[in-house]
Formats: structure tokens, C-alpha cells, sequence
């Protein structure tokens, strides 16, 4: 069961591309294009801004600046390479982090609907527009991505504090924290659909918690796809979310309630 849910998360986003493109979904790749540029610049400015003051809180909390060129020996030059790397390497984590939710809740109405479309598609059932239906969808990803985003950076600061205290363990955090950060893109995408079947927030955390390898495989293929600049973020999101209808329709039959799902 747990190794198939993994598969259905993996092959469902790779066969995302080919549905969009057999029922003419392309124009929704126009979508992110503007939002993800806006996005990077704005965070990208402040970036080293952020850095300096980091430098500087960490100098007053360990006692010892880092940045001092009068500090010998082989230990000392370690720890200032250590320090350095490592709170680069969290501040670009961090800021690449925020630009993928950031573009996850600007994009969150062209989501829901774009998730809505592929369902429609798949079982023939017909939603009835609403904006005000489609305005609740979108501010319940909103949310999701809120939430998935402050609860994925308490996991970082958690590993970013032990990789500073033990640094050799670093690679380690960093696959661990990957995977963690999978799992909750996965879960954004997944539960637009789950709004859409009038799944409140708790009960689409449970369907989630139950598909939690199918989570991580479509937000692994997300999240790498939105290492590629600028092609990444236009097309993993509108993957990730046709992926994730994709892969609940063929677990549990979107022509009946997700509800259902939750049944013992």
C-alpha cells in the first residue's frame, strides 16, 4: 500500500504534462510567469540584508565574531567557514522556501480551479461557477500554504540549530529536510481537491497523513522542478496540482466522495 501510493504520486505528476496538453489546459502555465518573477525580485532584495543581521545575532550570541580577520588558528578559520556556510545556506533555504509559498498562495484561485477542471475532465461532474465558491477554495489553499509554510520552518530552524551545533550531520538534515518540505507541498496540492469535496482542514490533514508518501513523491518532483529558475516555478505548480487530482482519482474514484476516504 505505502510503496503504491508513492508510485501513484510519481507517475500521476509525470503524466501531468499529457492531460494538460490532450485537454487544452496549456494557457494556465501563463499563470505563475508574472507572480514568480515579482516574487523573486522582492525577496531576493532583501536577502542580504537578512544575512547581515544573521552574522551580526549570531556574533552577539556565541560571543565570538566570526568575521574577525585577528582570529588564529585552523580552529578558528573552521568555525568562521562553518558559520558562514551554514547560515547562507539557511537564509537561501529559508528564502527559497517562502518564494515557492508565496507563489502557492498567490496562485491558490488559479489552483482550485485548475483542480476543479482536471476533475470535471476525469468524471464528467459538472461544478456549478461560483466566485464566492471559488474565492472560499482559493483562501482555503491560502491557508493550507500559510500553515504548511510556518510548520515547515519551525522544522527548519529545528535542523538548521543542530547543522550549527553538529555540522558533519549536515548532509543528513538536508535530505531529511527535503523530505519534509515534500510532504508538505504535496499537501497543498492535495487539498484542493479535498475543499472541493467539502473536506474541512482537519479532515483533509487526515486524508493527507493517510497518502503521506503520495504527498512526498509529488512534492519531491515539485520541489525540483522549482530548482530549474524560471521554468521550474512556472510549470511545477500547475504539474503538482493536475498530479495531485490525478493521483486521488485513480486511489479512490473522485466520482465519489472523498469523504468516503476517511472511513475506517
Amino acid at each position: 500500500m505505502q510503496r503504491s501510493d508513492w508510485y501513484i504520486g510519481l507517475s500521476t505528476y509525470l503524466e501531468a504534462l499529457g492531460f494538460i496538453r490532450r485537454n487544452r489546459l496549456g494557457y494556465f502555465f501563463l499563470f505563475p510567469i508574472l507572480i514568480s518573477l515579482l516574487v523573486l525580485v522582492v525577496l531576493f532584495y532583501f536577502k542580504s540584508g537578512l544575512i547581515d543581521y544573521l552574522n551580526d545575532l549570531l556574533s552577539n550570541w556565541t560571543g565570538l565574531d566570526h568575521t574577525r580577520d585577528d582570529l588564529e588558528g585552523w580552529t578558528a578559520t573552521v568555525m568562521r567557514a562553518l558559520v558562514a556556510i551554514s547560515i547562507w545556506i539557511a537564509t537561501t533555504y529559508i528564502f527559497w522556501t517562502f518564494n515557492k509559498y508565496i507563489a502557492l498562495v498567490a496562485l491558490s484561485p488559479v489552483l482550485a480551479y485548475l483542480s476543479e477542471k482536471t476533475e470535471t475532465i476525469l468524471t464528467g461532474k459538472e461544478y456549478p461557477f461560483s466566485v464566492s465558491q471559488l474565492m472560499s477554495d482559493a483562501m482555503r489553499g491560502s491557508v493550507v500554504a500559510i500553515r504548511n509554510f510556518a510548520i515547515e520552518m519551525l522544522w527548519i530552524a529545528g535542523f538548521t540549530i543542530v547543522g550549527l551545533l553538529f555540522p558533519p550531520i549536515s548532509p543528513v538534515l538536508f535530505i531529511v529536510a527535503f523530505a519534509v518540505s515534500a510532504y508538505f507541498y504535496g499537501f497543498s496540492m492535495m487539498d484542493y481537491t479535498s475543499e472541493r469535496h467539502r473536506l474541512n482542514l482537519p479532515k483533509g490533514v487526515r486524508l493527507v497523513r493517510r497518502n503521506r508518501l503520495m504527498a512526498v513523491s509529488n512534492g519531491a518532483l515539485f520541489d525540483l522542478l522549482m530548482r530549474i529558475p524560471v521554468v521550474g516555478i512556472t510549470v511545477a505548480p500547475i504539474l503538482g496540482c493536475v498530479g495531485a487530482t490525478l493521483a486521488l482519482h485513480r486511489k479512490y474514484n473522485l466520482n465519489e466522495n472523498l469523504q468516503n476516504a476517511l472511513n475506517p
